[in-house]
């Protein structure tokens, strides 16, 4: 067996057929959702591209490079190194962009705080708001008590002709 790898294939091709299909199906998911945001899905789609690249490395590796071929060993390894290292650094960016992201969002939702404090203010002293005007169900126009005859606008509990 001198040209087999440190593994036997059996064991490292089905692996990494399996780490193929599962990272090909997380960039198909993240390309259909929508909802991620451009730079995350960006960074996230080439880290994915790099991991597929790293795993068929890897499995070469692991299966076939042998040191019978002391040149060709050291060349693939010496790339799936580099390719891990790549995978690494695309992370630590994912992590950098993700901080950028949250500090973005906290900042849109203490500016709406803020806004939404004044507004509240201003209604509260009896001003209309400067924003946009907050809608009015019909029910607040029609603020008649229980109490209140709706034809003439007299208290009932007033009327002396009541018991």
């Amino acid at each position: 067996m001198p040209n087999q790898g440190v593994l036997p294939p059996i064991v490292v091709l089905p692996l990494a057929i399996l780490t193929v299909l599962l990272i090909a199906a997380h960039l198909a998911a993240l390309q259909a959702d929508r909802a991620v945001p451009l730079s995350r899905r960006r960074i996230r789609t080439a880290n994915g591209v790099v991991m597929l690249i790293t795993t068929l490395t890897l499995a070469y590796a692991f299966a076939y490079a042998s040191t019978a071929d002391p040149a060709r060993f050291a060349l693939v390894w010496g790339a799936a190194i580099m390719l891990l290292t790549i995978v690494l650094a695309l992370s630590s960016i994912d992590v950098l962009n993700n901080l950028r992201l949250t500090r973005l969002q906290r900042r849109r939702v203490k500016k709406a705080a803020i806004d939404l404090h004044s507004q509240l203010a201003t209604i509260l002293k009896g001003h209309t708001p400067t924003g946009p005007r907050l809608a009015r169900s019909p029910a607040d126009d029609q603020t008649t008590d229980a109490n209140t005859d709706e034809r003439s606008g007299l208290d009932q509990s007033d009327d002396p002709g009541r018991d």
